[in-house]
């Protein structure tokens, strides 16, 4: 019995410090665990598979390079198109290799002698607001040259002002050379500038010059056929509502433009004009009722220029679901916008 007794207190006893072992070895076990954790969630010098920050993060904002005022380059001038009797189109790109390039100004000169400079005459950007005539070519601004002799040979060349004060001209050393159309012997049904002739101004008419004519000139064929447009009520009902014998269509235009910006109405026959472009001539527009009525009887008439028969859009609006069309067979009336007519581009001189 008492043998028993003592083995029963000595397995207890064994029991006790086994399990106080294992409570040793589990705890040092958790701490290796712990301070292993603790390791990995920082991000070590030195330790090639630790997340590195990115050295151009998106988010962040980059520091902009100082904008480089004397640079190489170098200045190309426009072709010149739209050539008039007293106006023509051209302007100038620059030519350079640096991103930040920074200038003053830049534009076009010209004069009749062979060396023109901004001391003859000239026409900036920065000075030059746009308007119907004004254009772009691949982000470069085309500037109309204006108050020009007809037949007569002109040189023009591109300038850019660079510089903190603008204190450094620079000129194209290339000069390019055009000649102004003439004014002798103009009629109807002329070709001329890009058409043919359609309206020449009369002594009681709006813009009539004595000794300086001007008039219409039709492009020398019809297109296909276009909507004139959608049904626009946002302008305060219809607003292309200008009518006369010269130059009109160019208000109904512009009126066309703005409210195209403001998302208010489509135009598909207004816009073919703006953006036709033929024998270097790119400054047209769809003729008003009057501008187009010419054309039906000074030219399709006497079968001058290649007009088919059928109906034609104007830009004069009639109400806010129609606009003005001419038939040629026919006479003028009211087409619903939605309809399909064909139009014809229309330029001034």
């Amino acid at each position: 019995m008492n043998n028993k007794l003592k083995m029963n207190n000595k397995l207890k006893i064994n029991f006790k410090s086994n399990i106080k072992a294992m409570m040793k070895f589990c705890f040092l076990i958790l701490s290796l665990l712990f301070i292993q954790c603790s390791n990995e969630g920082q991000i070590q010098p030195n330790d090639n598979n630790s997340p590195q920050a990115k050295p151009n993060d998106n988010n962040s904002p980059q520091p902009q390079p100082n904008p480089t005022y004397n640079a190489d380059f170098t200045i190309e001038t426009l072709d010149i198109s739209n050539i008039n009797p007293y106006s023509c189109s051209s302007g100038c790109r620059i030519v350079t290799s640096v991103q930040y390039f920074s200038y003053a100004d830049k534009g076009i000169c010209w004069s009749t002698s062979n060396n023109p400079t901004i001391n003859d005459n000239f026409i900036s950007e920065n000075s030059n607001k746009d308007d119907f005539f004004t254009e772009y070519i691949n982000s470069n601004k085309l500037l109309r040259i204006s108050n020009l002799k007809p037949n007569t040979l002109y040189y023009v060349r591109g300038y850019v002002k660079t510089g903190k004060n603008a204190e450094l001209i620079t000129y194209d050393s290339n000069i390019k050379t055009f000649t102004t159309a003439s004014i002798n012997n103009l009629y109807v049904g002329k070709n001329y500038c890009g058409g043919y002739i359609s309206y020449l101004l009369q002594p009681n008419d709006y813009g009539y010059e004595p000794n300086k004519p001007h008039g219409i000139i039709a492009g020398p064929y019809n297109s296909l056929t276009h909507k004139w447009g959608n049904y626009c009520e946002c302008a305060g009902g219809f607003s292309l509502n200008s009518n006369g014998k010269y130059g009109a269509g160019i208000n109904n235009t512009v009126t066309a433009l703005n409210n195209i910006k403001i998302k208010c109405c489509g135009y598909p026959a207004v816009l073919f004009c703006y953006n036709y472009s033929v024998n270097n001539f790119n400054d047209w527009y769809l003729p008003a009722k009057s501008e187009l009525d010419n054309i039906k009887t000074n030219l399709y008439a006497n079968n001058i220029g290649s007009y088919s028969s059928g109906n034609y859009w104007s830009s004069t609006e009639r109400s806010v679901f129609l606009a003005h069309l001419t038939s040629f067979n026919y006479g003028s009336a009211g087409g619903d916008k939605n309809e399909q007519h064909r139009v014809i581009p229309v330029r001034i001189f």
